[in-house]
């Protein structure tokens, strides 16, 4: 971009999880976005915690402290471009876990979780779609809604986990105007695709079973895993 550069000079960007401007910024802030310190911080889930997970489920990192804080950024504070980076810094793991790495070797057509029309003016984008849409120019796979959110629900934070499904059911159904323009590779296959449903947070999953109903009931045929950026401590906070 022309005089990136002097934008850079004249509001020099900051380390997406601490929000300091790095006395260093070397190639690895320009592809982490993170300072030194932060980048020698490991929020990684530990075997154990991968191993807790329900099948089909996958999350990448820990929703604790700083972490915790530039996800927050992202969804309340316009930080747009921390999505960015979050997707930068998921298919960085992928290369490291093998489980991440079938999931992105393998899927056709990512999907993120649709947030209401409301919301998405609210905020001026989908935080789920900004960090899909990086992971598929990184890994060469395409990224669309094709779900949409037909019930403007209640914040889940403050639901316990039954509330939590109650306040989803029949959240979301199938985008038939963007379902029609799948590529045509995609098209071809009838139904039988294999979908990376895409959220930014797993607690107790209500979001990515609702949406995957729904996802199952337009793609009977579809295989469907689920990958979120982070997973609360404990998976219920």
């Amino acid at each position: 971009m022309a005089f990136a550069w002097l934008i850079d000079l004249v509001y020099p960007r900051k380390c997406v999880l601490c929000r300091q401007i790095p006395q260093v910024r070397d190639a690895r802030f320009k592809e982490t976005g993170l300072c030194p310190y932060c980048l020698e911080t490991d929020y990684r889930l530990s075997e154990e915690e991968i191993a807790s997970l329900p099948q089909g489920i996958s999350c990448c990192f820990r929703y604790e402290d700083r972490l915790r804080d530039a996800l927050m950024g992202l969804k309340y504070e316009g930080l747009k471009e921390s999505g960015v980076f979050f997707a930068r810094w998921m298919v960085r793991e992928g290369r490291n876990r093998k489980d991440l790495k079938k999931l992105f070797d393998g899927c056709d057509l990512i999907v993120p979780v649709p947030l209401s029309e409301k919301r998405k003016r609210e905020r001026g984008y989908n935080q789920a779609a900004v960090i899909g849409e990086e992971i598929g120019r990184l890994i060469d796979k395409p990224c669309l809604e094709v779900l949409q959110r037909v019930k403007d629900t209640k914040a889940q934070k403050n639901l316990g986990e039954i509330m939590r499904r109650r306040n989803l059911a029949g959240a979301f159904a199938p985008d038939e105007a963007v379902i029609e323009k799948l590529p045509e590779p995609l098209a071809e296959k009838d139904g039988a695709l294999h979908l990376l449903l895409l959220d930014d947070i797993y607690t107790t999953g209500a979001t990515l079973e609702s949406a995957k109903m729904a996802l199952e009931d337009r793609f009977p045929k579809a295989k469907i895993c689920c990958l979120t950026f982070a997973m609360a401590h404990g998976l219920h906070q």
